[in-house]
């Protein structure tokens, strides 16, 4: 998703990993309210095997479209 930040020095426009939600008919449904990162639960039944499993999810995450962060539009 595409976030834009304001602060006192300003405004930044950042891409960054969050999980969407979609719908039955592939609409975007939700997401997360802040960025996602790698992670591995030793102890889940998940069907991870290492934290290089969701690396790879995160690869697969970078060919989908970019979505607005306040919108969930696509952006084009």
């Amino acid at each position: 998703m595409r976030r834009t930040y304001t602060n006192a020095f300003g405004s930044e426009v950042i891409d960054e990993i969050y999980e969407v939600y979609y719908d039955d008919h592939g609409n975007v449904n939700g997401w997360t309210e802040n960025p996602a990162s790698p992670s591995y639960y030793v102890d889940e039944d998940d069907g991870q095997s290492s934290i290089l499993d969701d690396i790879k999810r995160f690869e697969r995450a970078t060919t989908m479209p970019t979505l607005d962060y306040a919108t969930g539009k696509e952006i084009g």
